[in-house]
């Protein structure tokens, strides 16, 4: 019995830890899910880490498009229309 709090109790510590590390909540949804996480111990936990854990994966992924528009072959803000690597390559332009 001992044993089981003392599992329960770390776990929803981790996960709360997790969530007030993540950079991707504001306050309002970091106490939410801390309540979650608290409210209902063993599931709560595991959902909560779970939700961090796609957040983290889902913002990793996330392409930095600016990249793309930026370069110098850029005109008005937009790529051009000669694809990737050619400025304007071969045809007169």
């Amino acid at each position: 019995m001992i044993l089981g709090l003392l599992l329960v109790a770390t776990l929803n510590t981790i996960s709360t830890v997790v969530v007030l590390r993540s950079p991707s909540f504001n306050g309002t949804q970091r106490f939410l899910q801390l309540l979650v996480v608290w409210l209902i111990p063993i599931v709560g936990a595991i959902v909560c880490l779970t939700f961090v854990a796609s957040q983290s994966r889902d913002e990793a992924m996330t392409v930095d498009k600016t990249a793309f528009v930026d370069g110098p072959c850029a005109v008005d803000g937009r790529p051009d229309d000669h694809g990737i690597g050619e400025c304007g390559g071969g045809d007169g332009d």
